[in-house]
């Protein structure tokens, strides 16, 4: 069937077709299957209508098949938010975009993955959702909505879309400049600086956490592992690291109750990684934890003296040393 006049097109057999999209990238059916291939296998807990239209967005393909009148079954969590392209994975979410259809505008949802049987994922998604609820702060993601109780097959939790990418995406393409590095330190310290006053300490800053939207303004993601301080309730044993290998501060690698100076340490590393474009700590998940507790990271002379003493300072083997994170904020503002 041909609908080449809406910019999509198929030929041939299911074996050999070819697809053009609506930016007229042929995209040969082998991809297209592959895809759905892997999508199968890897998240085979979601329908499959849902999966198809998934590989279709990523494709480039949805909004063109949409527009030739070709209808796509979608899956529709809490009978409104319908699931479009695959953002990103974590742990034990996946985070889609979404059409919130009751008041027609784009959104997020962070869909718990079917976790039967293990009750500590289901505890920390829910924790996580009643936490960002209870924050609100220009520099973090907004809560729009949840579907966390009992009844709810599928925990979600639907947040404001930030339209722009990850500081990873952005570290694709090499390092930022010591300016920009500062914006993005600063929003995500102030964002820091808010939860740490609400009791929260998020123990998973990372590059991937943070988001940069067009406009110009950083917010911090995924609460996932957030943790009210003084709260002896545990999802984890004791002496068990959680977070980030890449970025875990030496008492998380530990295993030792974190304060919010663990966020302060993950964010020393993920400004110099901005600014060199190489991870403090390569290697395997194993080798980069212990690395931290053999040696401090490297921070680079010719980033200046400014940047060094600051670096310095917030990767400090001991937490005590460790400016807070509204000191590092005024710093880079």
């Amino acid at each position: 069937e041909h609908g080449a006049d809406a910019g999509f097109a198929v030929d041939g057999d299911a074996d050999r077709c070819l697809a053009v999209d609506h930016t007229g990238q042929v995209v040969d059916g082998d991809q297209i299957l592959g895809l759905l291939a892997v999508a199968l296998r890897e998240q085979g807990r979601l329908a499959q209508d849902t999966l198809v239209a998934t590989v279709m967005s990523n494709l480039g393909l949805h909004q063109a098949m949409t527009a030739a009148g070709v209808r796509i079954e979608q899956t529709a969590v809490g009978d409104r938010y319908v699931l479009e392209g695959l953002l990103g994975s974590g742990g034990m979410a996946d985070v889609h975009r979404a059409t919130d259809s009751t008041l027609e505008r784009s959104v997020a949802v962070k869909v718990l993955r079917d976790v039967a049987g293990d009750e500590s994922a289901r505890h920390r998604f829910v924790a996580e959702a009643r936490t960002l609820a209870g924050l609100s702060h220009r520099n973090l993601v907004t809560v729009l909505d949840a579907g966390i109780g009992e009844d709810d097959d599928r925990p979600f939790l639907v947040m404001e879309l930030v339209e722009g990418r990850s500081l990873a995406d952005a570290l694709e393409d090499g390092p930022l400049t010591p300016e920009d590095v500062a914006l993005v330190g600063a929003q995500v310290a102030a964002a820091l600086t808010y939860a740490h006053g609400r009791g929260v300490v998020h123990r998973d800053v990372k590059p991937g956490n943070v988001l940069l939207g067009g406009d110009g303004r950083v917010k911090l993601a995924d609460f996932g592992i957030a943790r009210l301080l003084g709260d002896t309730a545990r999802h984890t044993r004791t002496g068990t690291a959680i977070g980030t290998a890449a970025y875990l501060a030496p008492e998380q690698v530990r295993g030792e109750d974190v304060t919010g100076a663990a966020d302060t340490y993950s964010l020393g590393l993920v400004l110099l990684e901005s600014l060199t474009g190489t991870r403090a700590f390569p290697g395997s998940p194993t080798e980069a934890a212990l690395a931290r507790l053999q040696r401090d990271p490297e921070v680079p002379d010719t980033l200046g003296e400014g940047w060094v003493t600051l670096l310095t300072a917030m990767t400090a083997s001991d937490p005590a040393d460790r400016p807070e994170p509204a000191a590092v904020a005024r710093l880079l503002a």
